[in-house]
């Protein structure tokens, strides 16, 4: 008989539903994905573990979500004796910590589609428990203390972790019968189009690695499909909105639609795979009843020569795709501090470029790291007001504090010169650094405050008028 899996998960099922689809492809079990998160999902779910009695339970953790992982992690165990394992990002930057503080079983660390595989043909051996050792990224009990089969974290850069290759990503598809109970209407599809990144971003946790490893554009439409035809089944709800209203075609401007989101660090690496992709979602008519999101940085929609790639453009404004710009800064200082891939002036050729596709966008813009001073705030954020009064359809995203989460570059110097004060590894997730200078601290509240309205259209220009207010 195969193994039981039953997968938890909160919102869009994102990693999980990569791993379970693999393991049921290599036939090495069965798996369910239901959803958790308010009170009547987890009652079902402790319904249907009851009835499923699965030999393992997967959950993801995500930062802020340790206290309710371990709730849900203890009525698991009060109704059934079965392993408990966990991923996700958290899990991945504090293996050890995650262990010990949710009560969980197993934790795999990076890409688990290989790892979680490999968990399941050893267990399924007749030899002894020592095949955990053998597991690459794996964390757990042995003699009362936590073993984390990881490489020691140098205090100056980060471990490597298991990445799944792409021929396993390339080879596996999204068993969408794998899906239950998902009736509470979502914000948007989540497609996962590749993994790493070759930047080097300070405030990146790079859990992908920088090894680009990519799904086909086929493969992802054939995702895109499985995905809508529950939707139109009505086994998977959707939020919809008019979210080509402003854009400069009449056509979609009435539609009501949902986001479709690409997930890749950087969707546009491989610029052809983005042409092709955005050919098909226009032939098989889908932005009737999507709209596509794509995160990217600059550099990567500008051509050899550092110019917009003309035929990229043309066809993001025929999709009219939204494209995000994350982790951003008009400050020259700041990016280069950030180690960010683009200068200043390659982000206004981009956003010339959008503004000539006839649609919004959307800029994440940060406001300080830990270096910032009260000048350099003010000259941020009148960089910032320079480029959304050039730019009238930038959207704009606000963070005021670049916050050292995980497993980052960011956290580790500031670790070793001893600036920050760690009590737990969830102060890595805390909101307001209270290690910053306090003015600069409460100046970046107050332009974040200010900012929340920009990324609404119509809420925009008011945004953008209370942001002047502050610098007065």
């Amino acid at each position: 008989m195969k193994p039981r899996l039953l997968f938890g998960a909160e919102g869009w099922p994102c990693g999980i539903h990569e791993i379970a689809s693999q393991v049921v492809r290599l036939g090495l079990a069965e798996a369910v994905i239901r959803p958790v998160g308010d009170a009547s999902f987890d009652a079902e779910f402790l319904r249907r573990l009851m009835e499923y009695r699965p030999h393992v339970v997967g959950l993801r953790m995500e930062n802020g979500r340790s206290e309710a992982v371990r709730q849900r992690i203890e009525q698991i165990r009060k109704r059934l004796d079965t392993t408990i394992i966990l991923g996700g990002p958290t899990a991945t930057s504090h293996p050890a910590d995650v262990l010990e503080a949710t009560g969980a079983d197993y934790v795999f660390a990076g890409d688990a589609e290989e790892t979680v595989a490999m968990f399941l043909r050893l267990a399924s051996k007749p030899r002894s428990a020592n095949f955990v050792t053998e597991i690459p990224g794996l964390t757990y009990r042995w003699a009362d203390r936590c073993v984390v089969n990881l490489p020691e974290e140098n205090p100056r850069s980060g471990r490597p972790v298991p990445e799944v290759s792409e021929a396993t990503l390339r080879d596996n598809r999204l068993d969408w019968s794998l899906l239950e109970g998902f009736t509470k209407p979502l914000d948007s599809l989540y497609l996962t189009g590749g993994r790493g990144c070759p930047g080097s971003c300070t405030f990146c946790c790079r859990l992908h690695g920088r090894k680009i490893r990519t799904k086909t554009e086929r493969q992802i439409l054939d995702e895109l499909r499985g995905a809508d035809e529950l939707v139109r089944r009505g086994k998977l709800r959707l939020t919809a909105w008019p979210l080509y209203e402003q854009t400069n075609d009449p056509r979609l401007g009435s539609l009501s639609v949902s986001w479709c989101s690409v997930f890749d660090e950087d969707f546009f690496l491989d610029r052809r795979r983005g042409i092709r992709f955005l050919q098909l979602f226009e032939l098989y008519g889908y932005r009737n009843r999507y709209r596509l999101s794509f995160q990217t940085n600059p550099v990567s929609l500008l051509d050899a020569e550092g110019k917009p790639d003309a035929e990229l453009f043309y066809w993001i404004g025929r999709v009219k795709a939204m494209i995000q710009l994350g982790g951003e800064s008009f400050h020259p200082s700041l990016l280069r501090r950030w180690r960010k891939r683009h200068t200043p002036a390659q982000m206004e050729i981009v956003l010339a470029a959008l503004d000539r596709t006839g649609q919004d966008y959307n800029v994440f813009q940060i406001l300080t790291d830990y270096e910032s001073t009260v000048t350099e705030l003010r000259k941020t954020a009148r960089l910032l007001l320079d480029a959304a009064y050039r730019h009238p359809r930038m959207r704009i995203a606000s963070s005021p504090f670049m916050i050292p989460l995980y497993d980052t570059d960011l956290r580790r110097e500031l670790d070793y010169r001893g600036i920050l004060h760690i009590d737990n590894y969830t102060d890595y997730e805390t909101a307001h650094p209270e290690w910053m200078d306090p003015a600069v601290a409460d100046l970046a509240d107050k332009l974040d405050e200010a900012l929340q309205g920009a990324l609404h259209p119509q809420r925009r220009d008011e945004s953008l008028r209370r942001v002047e207010e502050v610098l007065r």
